[in-house]
């Protein structure tokens, strides 16, 4: 090739490859990072709609739903409906049942869903009965 013809040396394409493998690593990284918060964030959301069935399931059968929270199986138990299995590695704490009354008060209190260092809290408010979540310091 003659000098000055347009075109890219072969230094010039290997330090471009570089550059671009560089960058490809990091979002490969941080991609990997942020997995484990989707599976958090998906076992908070299951718990938080399964807590909100129980309330639905009380108001509308006008009698007390207990919803049981075991903590060491990973589970949440309430009778007539199928267990909701924790994710490995997320870990549930908080009290061990929750009571939902026909008027749709509860006995409430917060579960706390943790992955690491990564948490995620499931609030049920003991006099209205509602669910919320919100990330938890």
């Amino acid at each position: 090739m003659k000098r000055g013809a347009p075109g890219f040396s072969l230094l010039e394409m290997l330090v471009v490859l570089a550059i671009l493998g560089l960058a490809v690593g990091l979002v490969a990284g941080r991609a990997r990072q942020g997995a484990g918060g989707v599976v958090l964030r998906g076992a908070a959301v299951e718990l938080r709609d399964a807590l909100r069935l129980a309330r639905g399931a009380a108001i509308a059968g006008n009698r007390p739903v207990e919803v049981l929270l075991d903590a060491a199986g990973g589970q949440v138990l309430r009778q007539g409906a199928a267990p909701l299995v924790l994710p490995p590695g997320v870990v549930l704490s908080g009290p061990g049942r929750i009571q939902f009354a026909p008027e749709g008060g509860s006995s409430g209190g917060v579960l706390l869903l943790r992955q690491g260092e990564r948490r995620m809290a499931v609030s049920v408010d003991w006099l209205t009965g509602q669910v919320r979540l919100a990330d938890a310091p």
